[in-house]
């Protein structure tokens, strides 16, 4: 399309476009513009001999294959694993556009791979830029488009080389400039700096004082490379003097040693632009690369556990605001904004890196938590002793240093319980509890035939013996006296069974061959048994002598032979109203006295 204000031409005539004729204009000059296919536009404030040339180009753009949605240059870290999607970068009137990695100018800095409409780059551990190409195919045509990838180290050991900058040649508004210049590099040889450090840059800045005079806008300040690379740092000054901080990202990841050239040029060609107090700043990705380690470990002790705490930063090098002029071709722009979005990505590096936390005990590690945003760990149960305790910090590929050492004391003069149940026989025998020793729960089982049979009840000594010692215990009853007492899942959830036969002494009233089992089958399971019983034995072993493995007394009670009938207690029965039993063997010491009741 032309579009033009002079309907005397023969073209069209746009009102649209009017308004921008005169911005453009000098009140009589024609606005011409052509606009093509792929946002191509030509436009000239002249002749329209310009614009009628590139009208054949516009239209043939409508049937060629062209780019629509170019990829804007990446910035990311080592490691990293990025997906683009491509379907829309190229557009063909043809139809599907098949799209392929054309180039990859640096292998060692990523790796690319296109499956589908989804490109994915994969960047390796070595800082750099490369430049990506992707072909669009269409099956007619072939088009184009070129990113730049730069890979920036997540965790560098930063350096910073600092350089300061001689002030360049006074000036003064114009026409009084004592220093006039076209080129101040040329001119005056203002200025260079001599970088010997052989490293890949972070950052870049210069900071000072910038001066331009009253036609500031005919100034600009440049940087060359080593390698002869030229580009504006700033243009578009404000008059008068005013604090300076450019931040240059176009030289990322490259090598920062030789020679780098800073300069004003003036476009009049009468200078009027300076810079007084200046530096030149470098930060480089120094050797070794060390991660940080946790730091203000602190230990708190409750009777035998230890709570620690600890602190960890995520600091990412010195990063510098930056004023540098909005005036700055767009290519610098986008550059500028990757860059400080890559920065704010690596202020929070060391938490996205980081795994976790390893803590360890006198130089051994006791646990390693897995996850980045802990900072308290709990060690339990511990012996009395000292322990030294320091925490490392786990990233992905590496561990750091120890934090500070803390030394904790577990109770090495406890307050210790006395012995409990302590009591005195008669006989002289003095019988105690260690300290906090308790029978645990307990399952009293009334087998004295009381209810059936009329034999002595015995259960209330024993509720006052339990109740007085404060025992948690519950009560069976063995209604019927031939009957089968509790099986061993029932007792199992007793750590004591205190089973009292009474006077029973015949027809299995005792301990049935069930109990007998049920009781084997709980005590194997790490039971305790109380047996209290007149006649067990010449109830269920009448004949015995000789105890023998199989046999409940023999393999449970550890009793190996039995005297029946050994003496006689009580005035009824002939024999005298009590006796002691002296103990032998396990017993040996105790003394029990025994009354016929």
């Amino acid at each position: 399309m032309i579009c033009e204000t002079n309907w005397n031409n023969g073209l069209p005539y746009s009102t649209d476009i009017d308004p921008y004729y005169w911005d453009f204009g000098n009140g009589y000059i024609p606005f011409f513009a052509v606009v093509g296919a792929y946002n191509v536009l030509y436009y000239g404030d002249n002749a329209v001999t310009g614009a009628m040339t590139i009208v054949p180009d516009a239209v043939e753009s409508f049937n060629s294959l062209g780019l629509t949605g170019p990829i804007e240059d990446q910035v990311t870290f080592f490691n990293e694993v990025l997906t683009i999607d491509v379907s829309e970068v190229f557009s063909s009137p043809n139809g599907d556009v098949t799209v392929t990695v054309d180039d990859n100018t640096n292998p060692a800095i990523a790796e690319t791979e296109i499956t589908g409409n989804t490109l994915t780059i994969t960047a390796l551990s070595t800082m750099g830029q490369t430049i990506i190409t992707l072909m669009g195919d269409d099956g007619v045509m072939t088009a184009t488009d070129d990113f730049q990838l730069t890979v920036l180290d997540p965790n560098p050991n930063i350096e910073t080389l600092e350089f300061t900058l001689e002030d360049s040649p006074a000036q003064a508004n114009y026409p009084n400039n004592p220093n006039p210049y076209d080129d101040t590099y040329i001119d005056y040889r203002w200025t260079s700096v001599m970088v010997e450090e052989d490293a890949a840059i972070i950052s870049m800045h210069i900071t000072g004082d910038l001066f331009s005079d009253n036609y500031a806008s005919e100034g600009s300040l440049w940087m060359t490379s080593p390698t002869g690379t030229d580009i504006l740092i700033a243009d578009g000054f404000t008059a008068g003097t005013n604090a300076v901080d450019f931040e240059i990202a176009d030289f990322v990841t490259q090598p920062c040693s030789g020679l780098w050239i800073i300069h004003f040029i003036d476009s009049y060609g009468d200078g009027g632009h300076g810079l007084s107090n200046g530096a030149f700043i470098i930060e480089i990705a120094a050797s070794g690369a060390p991660v940080v380690a946790p730091t203000n470990l602190e230990a708190a002790v409750a009777e035998d556990d230890v709570h620690l705490t600890w602190d960890y930063e995520n600091p990412a090098g010195r990063i510098k605001p930056s004023n540098s002029m909005p005036q700055k071709t767009e290519v610098h722009k986008l550059n500028k904004e990757l860059f400080s979005q890559a920065k704010q990505q690596n202020s929070n590096l060391r938490d996205r890196l980081l795994l976790g936390f390893k803590v360890y005990r006198d130089d051994a590690e006791i646990t390693y938590i897995e996850d980045m945003d802990s900072r308290e760990y709990d060690d339990m149960d511990l012996a009395y002793g000292t322990y030294e305790y320091y925490v490392t910090a786990v990233f992905d590929s590496t561990e750091s240093d120890g934090s500070n050492t803390v030394e904790v004391v577990i109770n090495t003069n406890p307050s210790l319980a006395p012995p409990s149940n302590v009591s005195v026989t008669e006989n002289g025998l003095i019988t105690w509890m260690e300290p906090n020793a308790g029978l645990g729960s307990i399952l009293f089982v009334d087998d004295d035939g009381s209810i059936d049979i009329g034999h002595t009840n015995t259960y209330p000594q024993y509720e006052i013996i339990l109740n007085a010692y404060g025992a948690t215990w519950d009560y069976y009853e063995i209604e019927l006296s031939d009957n089968d007492g509790p099986d061993a899942a029932y007792m199992a959830n007793y750590d004591l069974v205190i089973w009292e036969c009474g006077e029973q002494w015949t027809s299995s009233n005792t301990l049935t061959v069930n109990d007998e089992a049920a009781l084997a089958t709980y005590l194997d399971a790490g039971g305790f048994l109380v047996l209290s019983s007149h006649d067990y034995l010449y109830d269920r072993y009448l004949s015995a002598g000789a105890f023998s493995a199989g046999q409940f007394p023999y393999d449970y009670l550890g009793v190996e032979s039995a005297v029946q009938d050994a003496f006689t207690v009580g005035v009824f029965q002939g024999g005298p109203e009590m006796v002691d039993i002296v103990g032998q063997g396990a017993t040996a010491g105790l003394t029990v006295g025994l009354q016929d009741i």
